[in-house]
């Protein structure tokens, strides 16, 4: 039998666009309103200067906005641009994720949208995933000589891109995975007490956030939040 198809209203791809945008200034203005301006941060090393404080300056909810924002509208928004070739409002998307980052003191809100880019051009070569592999293979050899270099007592720049293209895009993820099934792999669960969704009906096993927990435990430090991102 012919399966229904769902007739849904045409919208247009700039008005689209621009109703994402809005959405997304309109956060950035909220956050503003808030007072997270007295956070503004554009320095990559300052993160964890600010990011405590940016967070708890906001509402609790703020912290489900940020992933739909940051991991999901932008970089939506900037594929779109891109296939629609809307290049102001391309900028636009970009400008918002470099707001974010220095409103939230996250990095990936800063490197995602450069890397949907990355992939966008990229993928438009033949044998893009054996360039794809060449490329990391570089990043890892030239984020890990110039870990040694910084390692070996050289100052100014040297150790940054080994520390953000290497140990924190390829080695922290997988480890902090880690860390928290081996966590669980002896210790209770914790389902979704941390969570507000379970509008505290889920008894907390713990008595800090498990973020905390993993930080405390896996890094002997009591206020690092140990974040997988799930």
């Amino acid at each position: 039998s012919n399966v229904p198809r769902i007739r849904m209203k045409y919208i247009n791809s700039k008005f689209f666009l621009s109703g994402l945008v809005v959405l997304c200034l309109f956060y950035i203005a909220s956050i503003f309103a808030f007072g997270g301006g007295k956070y503004l941060n554009f320095n990559i090393m300052n993160v964890y200067q600010f990011r405590a404080a940016a967070s708890a300056n906001l509402p609790g909810i703020y912290g489900y906005f940020m992933p739909s924002f940051s991991k999901v509208i932008i970089p939506v928004g900037i594929v779109l641009s891109i296939l629609y070739r809307r290049k102001i409002l391309l900028i636009l998307f970009i400008i918002c994720a470099v707001l974010l980052f220095a409103l939230s003191a996250h990095k990936s809100v800063l490197f995602i949208p450069f890397m949907v880019i990355f992939i966008y051009w990229f993928s438009n070569y033949r044998k893009s995933t054996a360039l794809a592999l060449i490329v990391f293979m570089l990043i890892l050899i030239v984020g890990c000589v110039d870990i040694y270099i910084a390692k070996s007592g050289a100052g100014g720049l040297w150790g940054i891109f080994g520390s953000i293209g290497v140990r924190r895009a390829f080695y922290v993820p997988s480890w902090l995975n880690w860390a928290y099934f081996d966590f669980f792999s002896t210790h209770p669960y914790t389902y979704w007490a941390d969570s507000k969704f379970s509008l505290g009906f889920v008894d907390r096993t713990y008595e800090m956030t498990m973020s905390h927990v993993i930080g405390e435990i896996h890094l002997a430090k009591e206020n690092l939040g140990a974040n997988t991102g799930w």
